[in-house]
């Protein structure tokens, strides 16, 4: 899901979709589980691309906690040679990393030094 949002994401941009479109047009694309998330929202919610998001990420565990859980406990699967576990590891924490800042930043505002951040926060 996390991929799919980003590709949705650089297509509408690409697109020069009005974000305030971009809740429905995305609604339109949903299948499975992704579409029960979406019809479960208030309709104020639906339209906003922010919480639709938000919404789905956290039902696929695609948040902070997930990723630290991801990479915490990923182990190579039988058809996945060195490279590719070490590039699938990277990715969780890149994504970990992204939503710890991207909260820390919200949270405290945006002149906080995330450069202050121990790099030992993230593994510990």
């Amino acid at each position: 899901m996390d991929s799919y949002l980003e590709r949705f994401e650089r297509y509408a941009k690409i697109q020069k979709w009005d974000i305030s479109t971009w809740a429905i047009a995305l609604s339109a694309l949903l299948s499975g589980k992704a579409l029960d998330v979406y019809a479960r929202m208030n309709s104020n919610d639906a339209i906003d691309y922010a919480k639709v998001k938000a919404a789905l990420l956290k039902r696929y565990n695609l948040t902070e906690d997930g990723f630290r859980l991801k990479f915490r406990t990923s182990r190579p699967e039988p058809d996945e040679n060195p490279g590719q576990f070490i590039t699938r590891l990277g990715s969780y924490v890149d994504r970990w990393i992204a939503r710890v800042i991207r909260r820390v930043h919200v949270g405290v505002g945006k002149d906080w030094p995330i450069t202050d951040l121990s790099f030992k926060f993230f593994f510990f």
